[in-house]
């Protein structure tokens, strides 16, 4: 008596895709898993990675009035040059 293709015959592979390989469904699983777990860590990666970068970076303005600050105390320029760029800095 054939019982056909799904009937627990000749034709019945066991319920496991391909054949009765169950191995190939766990494998296909993990690289699933494999795969979603790297877009997940590689996506936190970038989000902390730019709120890092911006809370690290400080304002242009603020760099560029440090720099002036350094050149008068190193005494490349004078008062008068420090408080005219200065303020040509913060008009900006």
């Amino acid at each position: 008596m054939m019982m056909g293709r799904w009937g627990g015959g000749p034709g019945f592979n066991g319920g496991h895709i391909l054949g009765g390989m169950p191995l190939v469904g766990i494998i296909c699983m993990l690289l699933i898993l494999l795969f979603w777990g790297a877009v997940i860590v590689l996506a936190i990666k970038f989000v902390r990675n730019k709120n890092l970068k911006g809370f690290m970076s400080a304002p242009a303005e603020d760099s560029a009035l440090t720099i002036l600050r350094e050149r008068f105390a190193k005494g490349e320029i004078d008062a008068e040059e420090f408080l005219k760029r200065k303020e040509a800095l913060l008009i900006r």
